[in-house]
């Protein structure tokens, strides 16, 4: 049963994690409809918290060119433009560079505007990417059907009141446990990585505690809608916090690498308890978990901090940087369903720590 439940699980994740699911999208409410369609299908019943924020909704960059009109991802941060240039991996000045993971050149602020193609990996952590030149992600076998031809790239973002929904569940009884991920994706961040993987994470870990969970603890599993607007979604639910909620764990970041838990992020130092609780476990688990800090990082779970709730970060990110088109042949399914086992076991045990 469970090998058949995991399957379906990875077949899932084809289905709603190649979704652009940026707050407003077409995509996002599709996104959705599946997730209502999965929970009336594992008969589990969710609450939706519904609300507004004022969130960027960057639309897919348009590129023209001989062979075609093809769709562009913006990275994060990528400013509007019009340009037209000619589409090369061998370029110069005035060029759209097509950038290939095996390369690592130079980028020029004389360039119109920059391609990369294939998954944004381990290769692109080394190019200086320059802040006022337009950069996208073109999948590896549209970048090379397009190359040596002229194009033309529009993009033109833009932000709107949007329509947010956080969903969330209970099991159990007794003082709260609550258990956070995130449904949009970062600007610039397509399909499977970072908040992906950590929201099929959430849900495997909803449908399986579903079934038996009877722990003294009560668990509430939140997925949190508009993080991408100054955590929209989590100041939302604190709102309306339990008043017996002890602690937060926070999956932003939980996928397919080995664990590593966030001691210190841009919201300040998390859970010493918490943090001696997760490693104790994982060593009983035959995993030794890395210590890191993210000082720069404003984390989901910032406001429930403010709060007074004790916080842990699980993050087990390969460095992988807002993954690109044709990242799924990169994923361990292997160490994804480890991670989640760990999990799984730990908040079956919260409550003796």
């Amino acid at each position: 049963m469970k090998v058949k439940r995991r399957r379906f699980f990875e077949e899932f994740a084809f289905e709603i994690l190649s979704l652009y699911r940026i707050p407003g999208s077409i995509e996002s409410l599709i996104l959705k409809q599946k997730l209502k369609t999965f929970f009336d299908f594992a008969r589990i019943n969710t609450l939706w918290e519904e609300f507004i924020a004022e969130a960027g909704h960057e639309k897919m960059a348009v590129l023209k060119t001989q062979s075609g009109e093809f769709q562009l991802l913006p990275l994060s941060k990528s400013p509007p433009c019009e340009v037209e240039g000619w589409l090369k991996k061998d370029f110069i000045k005035e060029d759209i560079a097509l950038i290939y993971p095996w390369a690592i050149p130079e980028i020029t602020p004389d360039l119109k505007a920059v391609i990369l193609c294939g998954p944004f990996r381990n290769t692109y952590k080394s190019l200086n990417l320059i802040s006022e030149v337009p950069a996208f992600n073109l999948p590896l076998s549209l970048c090379e059907k397009i190359e040596g031809e002229f194009g033309k790239i529009v993009y033109k973002p833009e932000r709107k009141r949007v329509k947010c929904s956080n969903i969330f569940v209970e099991f159990g009884k007794g003082p709260y446990t609550t258990v956070i991920a995130r449904i949009d994706a970062l600007y610039g961040s397509f399909c499977a990585s970072f908040s992906g993987f950590s929201m099929l994470m959430w849900l495997y870990l909803v449908d399986t505690l579903s079934k038996d969970y009877k722990g003294p603890r009560r668990l509430r599993f939140v997925l949190l809608d508009c993080q991408s607007d100054n955590l929209a979604g989590a100041n939302f639910h604190v709102r309306n916090l339990p008043k017996h909620t002890i602690d937060c764990i926070n999956l932003q970041g939980m996928s397919f690498g080995l664990p590593k838990i966030v001691y210190r992020d841009g919201a300040g130092f998390n859970s010493r308890s918490m943090i001696d609780a997760f490693e104790s476990h994982s060593r009983d688990f035959g995993i030794e978990p890395e210590l890191i800090a993210l000082p720069n990082e404003l984390p989901d779970h910032a406001p429930f901090k403010k709060q007074g709730v004790q916080t842990l970060w699980l993050n087990s990110a390969l460095s992988i940087s807002a993954a690109g088109y044709d990242l799924f042949d990169s994923i361990i399914w292997e160490n994804f369903w480890t991670n989640a086992e760990l999990l799984l076991s730990f908040l079956r045990r919260i409550h003796r720590f």
